[in-house]
C-alpha cells in the first residue's frame, strides 16, 4: 500500500513537472489567428516592370480566434507570388501570417510585353573621352529552359561614338557576330557554338571602347532578346548617360 501511494505521489509529480516546462516553453500573447485582411493601400494594383514594391506602409488587420484584433506590418517574407520582373495583366500575390492566408490581385505594365527575368545592363570604367563599356547579362537562373542565343542593338547618342571592335567577355562555348550599323549603332549577336550549352548564370558578356566628345551621352540597348531554343523572349530597353 505504502509503495502503491509512493509511485502515485511521483507520477503527480512528473505530471506537474510536465505542465510546468511546457507553460515556459509557451509563447506569451500567441493566440489562434482566424483571419486576416489587407489594408487598403497596402499593395498597388499596377506595378511598372522591375518595380520594386515599397512595403513601408503596408499592414494587415489579424482578426483572432477570441474576437481582438490587431494591425500587424507585412514583410516581405510573408509575402509570395509578388514579380515584377515579367509583365502581367492579372497576377496574384499571397500575404501568410499564423498560418492564414490571403490573395490581393495586381498587374504588372510594361510597353514591350516582358515575358522573362533575364536582363542586359550597361556599365562603363573610365574617365575622359575614352571608355570602356560592358554589358552583363542577369536574371539567366529564371529562364526556365535555359539561355542559347541573345540578340541587342547597342546605339549611342549625344557626341558618343562606338569606334572599336568587340571583345567577348564570356568564357563559355559562345560565339558572336556584329553587323555595325554606324559609329554610333551596331547590332550584337552571341550564341551558343553546339546549340546544346546554355548561359551559365549572370555574367558579363561583351566590352567595346566607347569615345565621349560632349559634355555628357547616351550608350543604350535596343530591340534585345533571347531564345531557349524554343521560343524568344523581349528583353526590355536599358541605357547608360557617360558624363
Amino acid at each position: 500500500m505504502k509503495n502503491k501511494i509512493l509511485k502515485a505521489a511521483a507520477f503527480a509529480l512528473a505530471v506537474v513537472t510536465a505542465l510546468t516546462v511546457l507553460a515556459a516553453c509557451a509563447q506569451p500573447g500567441e493566440k489562434t489567428v482566424a483571419k486576416i485582411e489587407i489594408v487598403d493601400g497596402s499593395f498597388k494594383e499596377s506595378y511598372v516592370l522591375d518595380e520594386k514594391p515599397d512595403l513601408t506602409n503596408s499592414r494587415i488587420l489579424v482578426t483572432y480566434a477570441d474576437g481582438s484584433t490587431k494591425i500587424v506590418p507585412i514583410t516581405s517574407d510573408m509575402i509570395s507570388g509578388l514579380n515584377t520582373s515579367v509583365s502581367a495583366v492579372n497576377a496574384t500575390l499571397t500575404v501568410t501570417y499564423g498560418g492564414v492566408s490571403t490573395q490581393f490581385n495586381y498587374r504588372v505594365i510594361s510597353a514591350e510585353g516582358v515575358r522573362t527575368s533575364f536582363r542586359l545592363a550597361l556599365s562603363a570604367e573610365g574617365t575622359g573621352a575614352q571608355r570602356t563599356l560592358t554589358v552583363a547579362a542577369s536574371g539567366v537562373q529564371g529562364v526556365e529552359k535555359g539561355v542559347y542565343a541573345i540578340a541587342f542593338d547597342i546605339a549611342a547618342t549625344g557626341g558618343v561614338t562606338l569606334p572599336g571592335e568587340i571583345s567577348i567577355l564570356y568564357t563559355g562555348n559562345w560565339k558572336f557576330s556584329v553587323k555595325r550599323n554606324s559609329s554610333t549603332s551596331l547590332r550584337v549577336v552571341l550564341y551558343s557554338s553546339d546549340g546544346v550549352e546554355a548561359l551559365n548564370g549572370d555574367c558579363n558578356l561583351i566590352s567595346l571602347p566607347v569615345t565621349v566628345s560632349g559634355a555628357s551621352g547616351t550608350v543604350s540597348i535596343q530591340s534585345a532578346s533571347i531564345s531557349d531554343g524554343t521560343e524568344d523572349f523581349t528583353v526590355p530597353y536599358s541605357s547608360l548617360t557617360l558624363n
